[in-house]
């Protein structure tokens, strides 16, 4: 049987050690395509976000830089407001001469717009940029007022005066505070930010002017057509006039001719439409990174990879563990359950069932200790069956084995689970009731002799049934021997067997 088990468990072990390298074997390419896609993708987000992120920062810069110079101008128009209410000029020609002294003053020149005009007849008095061209004048100033986001009107004796910035001005000093941050702007791996400005959505020749462009500050101006290629052969802005034109934002990637290298780099890009100023703000970064980034996950995955066929070493040293545990499980199970069997051969008769003399004589002498010790008393009766010669004789030895049996199961059914019936020999056996007391033990031997007479068997056509005489003891503190108790209990069995049979006796 060992032998049987140690071939099962060196058959599993094998069984699930090959199986589990054809499945490493199997996936392990699997796995690492899995992984590199993986990877990609994710350095792919990684970029995207990053992109455009960047990007919306800049606008958000923008954004800044426009309110920035607002507020600064709209300082210049409180300096100016103020001045005014504070030397008021007499008449209509000292307001002139003081509005073309302030506007050719240094930083203002060329930045305020000034409008004089006759409050009576409001006809226009002063208006060197022409922006008056009707012959109301104060009329003109409010449908003017929309282009300029910072202006104050002040009214005199007999005139009106009109200053203010317009949103030209503002735009242009902004364009050109944001152009020069892109240009001194850093980013990774040779990446910039380019800015086109879009004259025409319809895409085209000279759709846009490139604006602003770090890598290539000489092209800075030149018009670009929807219609250029790559080195590809794909139209990247196109892509980007379409994508901008239907969503505000595209990513997109173009090739190009590295300057510096004789060959092809891949560069993905995020654009994003800024509309105030018709700019389609860029940031591109080339992808040939990825390859060194995607190695590097690689390494990382072999590492992770012998970590895993380490992992399946240890698996497999489990499995050949718990297979031999279960092997030695099986064995001691198998022993015991072998040692129980040849325990049951000689503590079990195997006729009637009952307990065997020899086990009825080791639980005489711990019967005898643990009264000595103080124990509870315990009855012990001795079972002889009346008539079982008779029967053998009768109707041969197999009915009377029925008989026996019979006998043993109608007495077992009237005593406890911790009673015990051993079989003495031949047709005698011995009861052992732990705690039965002398005062109620003979009315109890007594209604088991009624249901042994009571009891029996058919065989062709016979009732076949027999009567048992029962003689019962208790230890005596003056016993030596476990003997001594049966002793006592096989005279009390003899005077019953005397008295007549199918009857008790009782011998303290």
């Amino acid at each position: 049987m060992r032998g049987r088990y140690k071939i099962i468990f060196l058959v599993t072990a094998l069984i699930a050690a090959i199986a589990v390298f054809i499945i490493y074997g199997a996936f392990e390419k699997y796995f690492n395509d899995v992984y590199k896609h993986n990877t990609e993708l994710s350095i792919l987000e990684s970029k995207k976000d990053f992109l455009k992120f960047t990007v919306e920062n800049q606008i958000i810069r923008i954004e800044e830089e426009i309110a920035y110079q607002e507020s600064l101008f709209k300082d210049l128009k409180d300096e100016l407001s103020l001045i005014l209410d504070t030397l008021p000029p007499a008449n209509s020609t000292e307001l002139i001469n003081f509005c073309r002294r302030y506007a050719e003053k240094g930083v203002h020149e060329g930045v305020l717009t000034f409008v004089v005009w006759d409050k009576k007849t409001s006809k226009t008095l002063y208006d060197p940029e022409g922006l008056i061209k009707g012959k109301n004048a104060a009329a003109e100033i409010e449908k003017a007022k929309e282009m300029f986001p910072v202006y104050g009107i002040k009214e005199f004796a007999g005139s009106a005066l009109f200053y203010g910035v317009k949103a030209d001005v503002i735009d242009q000093k902004v364009k050109k505070k944001i152009a020069a941050e892109i240009h001194n702007s850093k980013f990774p791996l040779d990446s910039y930010i380019w800015v086109n400005e879009v004259v025409n959505y319809e895409g085209g020749d000279d759709y846009a002017i490139r604006r602003v462009h770090p890598n290539l500050k000489e092209t800075e101006g030149m018009y670009l057509s929807t219609e250029m290629k790559d080195i590809m052969g794909a139209r990247p802005y196109l892509k980007e006039l379409e994508g901008v034109k239907k969503d505000g934002e595209i990513f997109f990637t173009y090739h190009f001719k590295k300057k510096t290298e004789d060959r092809i780099a891949e560069k993905l890009t995020y654009a994003k439409l800024y509309k105030r100023y018709n700019w389609i703000i860029a940031f591109g970064m080339h992808q040939e990174d990825m390859a060194a980034y995607v190695r590097r996950a690689e390494e990382a995955s072999e590492g992770i990879i012998t970590k895993l066929a380490l992992v399946i070493a240890g698996m497999i040293a489990a499995l050949i563990f718990a297979s031999h545990a279960a092997v030695v499980c099986l064995e001691n199970r198998y022993h015991m359950r072998m040692k129980k069997e040849l325990e049951d051969a000689v503590s079990i008769d195997t006729t009637t069932g009952a307990l065997t003399r020899r086990t009825a004589e080791q639980f005489l002498a711990e019967e005898l200790d643990r009264f000595g010790r103080g124990g509870s008393e315990t009855a012990f009766i001795m079972v002889d069956m009346d008539n079982l010669k008779t029967i053998n004789d009768t109707y041969g030895h197999d009915v009377g084995d029925e008989i026996l049996k019979n006998t043993i199961e109608a007495l077992r059914s009237q005593i406890r689970y911790e009673d015990k019936i051993f079989r003495w020999g031949g047709d005698e056996f011995v009861i052992a009731c732990r705690g039965l007391k002398s005062e109620s033990v003979g009315f109890i031997c007594e209604r088991w002799v009624k249901v042994v007479e009571e009891s029996g068997i058919d065989h062709e056509g016979n009732r076949i049934s027999t009567t048992v005489s029962m003689g019962i003891s208790y230890f005596r503190p003056d016993d030596k021997d476990s003997t001594d108790v049966i002793a006592r209990a096989d005279e009390a069995l003899y005077r019953a067997k005397r008295g007549g049979r199918n009857r008790v006796e009782l011998s303290l």
